[in-house]
Parts: structure tokens; C-alpha cells; sequence
């Protein structure tokens, strides 16, 4: 218990891990952002009104992490508040506690290699969110799209869930994946719509396209090694410890 919630120098690793794979949506804010700024201060010369253009990182801000804050603050409307302690703290927390704090070391630690307790473990994770088709439906949405949106959703979360339970056998902290789940949470779903031609982001489609790309291939380097994750693994030599 005492190696699943520590905070040790790698703890911050897969949360940096997280926020390489998400350099794509990243650029997309910071473009979009930026556009955004050029546009109302176009709108304002427009009228002839001599005023100083708000800093970029003042801008980003507003329309970035200030809506979440608010929604903990001072929601529009309550729900709102208890969704975001829902989706940023409450359901982090108790996800990694159970599929990987508990389910990945009872799986290690009955003898399962690594790799295949990384690739059972996210199959449980992944189902358990399944039951957002469900709520889907009974409000009164089509099968179709809900069939295929759990199907996406259950892809994704399954693939997060093998991450999360590599990171955490590297790792060995609770604390560490729960960092990295709640930003995914924040970011959520990759959106590329910008290689549709009617969209504002289009412009900038091969700097995103290769903005993902190095995203991706970034992550993939940073797991490799043990620039921020624990080499040898923490997790598997407790585990290893505890048999003996």
C-alpha cells in the first residue's frame, strides 16, 4: 500500500507521457486561441477603439482552464459542479484504486506475466464503462450511433487501461496514473474534424496532422525508456519481493 501511493521522482512521468500524446489537440487550442485573439482584435480596430490586445497566455487561460475552474466555483448550473468533481477527481481516484491498484497487482501477484496482465486488466476497465449505452438509450437516442459510440468508447478506454497498467507495474503509484487519468479526462477525446474542409482549423491541418503524429511517436519513445518510467520496475520487484 505504502508503494502504490507514493510520490517518488517518476510519479509525474506518465502524466508528461499523457500530455506529449495529446500534443495535437494542445497545438489546436493554442492555434484556434490564437486566431480567436487576432480576430477580436481585428473586431476592435475595426471601430476605431485604441486598446491593448489581452497577452496570448492571459487569453488561453479564459477560454482554456478557467471554464473548469468555474465549474467547481461557480457553475451555471449545479450539476455542472458535481460533473466535473465527477470526472476530474471522484472517478481517477477510485478507477485506478480498483483496476489497477488492486486488479493489476492481484493479477502480477498470482503469477500472470506483465504483459498480459496489461493487455486483461484494461478489458475490465474498458466494460466498465459500458453502461453509458444504456443511459444513452433512454434518452431516446438511436441504437445505431450509441452501438457505435460504446464500441468507439470501449476501444479507447481499453486502450487507456493498457497504458495506465503499464505505467502503474513501471511506476508501482496509484498517484502517478491517477495524475495521467484525470488530464485525459480533462482533454478527452481527440477531435479531428479539422480535415474537413468547411472547418476553421483546416488552414492548419498538416501542422496538426503532424502535430499528432509527433504526439504519438513522442509517447512511444518516452515509454521505451526510463527517462519517465522507473527501470527496473517498481511494481514487479514488489511483487517479486512478496513471493519470497
Amino acid at each position: 500500500m505504502e508503494i502504490m501511493f507514493s510520490f517518488h521522482a517518476h510519479c509525474l512521468g506518465p502524466l508528461i507521457l499523457s500530455i506529449v500524446l495529446y500534443l495535437g489537440p494542445i497545438v489546436a487550442s493554442l492555434l484556434y486561441t490564437w486566431d480567436e485573439r487576432e480576430a477580436a482584435i481585428a473586431r476592435v480596430q475595426a471601430r476605431g477603439v485604441k486598446k491593448s490586445p489581452a497577452p496570448f497566455l492571459k487569453v488561453l487561460f479564459r477560454t482554456t482552464i478557467l471554464p473548469v475552474l468555474l465549474t467547481f466555483i461557480n457553475p451555471i448550473a449545479p450539476e455542472e459542479r458535481w460533473k466535473s468533481i465527477r470526472n476530474l477527481i471522484v472517478a481517477p481516484w477510485t478507477e485506478e484504486l480498483v483496476f489497477r491498484g488492486c486488479m493489476m497487482s492481484a493479477l502480477l501477484g498470482s503469477g500472470m506475466s506483465p504483459v498480459k496482465a496489461s493487455l486483461v486488466c484494461p478489458l475490465f476497465f474498458g466494460v466498465a464503462h459500458a453502461h453509458h449505452a444504456w443511459t444513452r438509450l433512454s434518452n431516446g437516442e438511436r441504437l445505431p450511433p450509441v452501438l457505435f459510440a460504446t464500441v468507439f468508447q470501449l476501444a479507447y478506454t481499453s486502450l487507456f487501461g493498457a497504458y495506465a497498467a503499464f505505467a502503474f507495474y513501471r511506476t508501482g503509484s496509484v498517484t502517478a496514473v491517477t495524475l495521467s487519468h484525470a488530464y485525459c479526462n480533462f482533454m478527452g477525446l481527440p477531435d479531428f474534424n479539422f480535415v474537413e474542409p468547411h472547418h476553421p482549423m483546416y488552414r492548419y491541418r498538416l501542422i496538426l496532422l503532424a502535430s499528432f503524429v509527433t504526439g504519438v511517436f513522442g509517447f512511444k519513445w518516452g515509454c521505451s525508456g526510463d527517462k519517465f518510467l522507473p527501470y527496473p520496475a517498481v511494481l514487479g520487484a514488489a511483487v517479486q519481493g512478496g513471493r519470497h
